[in-house]
């Protein structure tokens, strides 16, 4: 793991992402079985790049007023801006990508620093289900 990586614990029950996602914006009853709904929505077909793209675009049309984003906002002044002294800007409305179960990687292996040009950006992983072995992010020393 990186030198300044940082796992940061919080209560899930004070910023309940995955519940907000499955009931309010997925229309789901168990998130970590999205992959499962959107497949019988789809009569079964396997699914690909272009499932992950059309549920990463239902999460770029919710409203700056949605719930999930009055949580994200809320978890990011309470969890990472007192790391920083609260002075920080960041994506008020973020490109979450959406990456179901049994699909390929949604993006080419990159480096964010290289496509967003920003080398004082931090990115913050914050998974929705729980991410074990090979469902998790890369990250490396150099």
């Amino acid at each position: 793991m990186l030198k300044y990586a940082q796992i940061i614990s919080y209560d899930t029950d004070k910023y309940p992402f995955s519940k907000i996602l499955a009931a309010y914006v997925f229309r789901v009853k168990h998130i970590n079985k999205l992959h499962l709904y959107w497949s019988k929505q789809n009569n079964g077909r396997r699914l690909g790049y272009q499932d992950n793209i059309s549920l990463r675009n239902i999460m770029q049309k919710l409203p700056d007023d949605a719930l999930f984003y009055k949580i994200y906002h809320q978890w990011i002044f309470d969890m990472l801006a007192v790391h920083y002294a609260h002075k920080i800007s960041y994506s008020k409305h973020p490109k979450m990508r959406v990456h179901l179960a049994g699909t390929d990687s949604v993006s080419d292996f990159h480096r964010d620093a290289n496509i967003t040009k920003r080398a004082d950006q931090i990115n913050c992983y914050l998974p929705f289900t729980d991410v074990f072995e090979s469902s998790s992010i890369l990250c490396e020393s150099n």
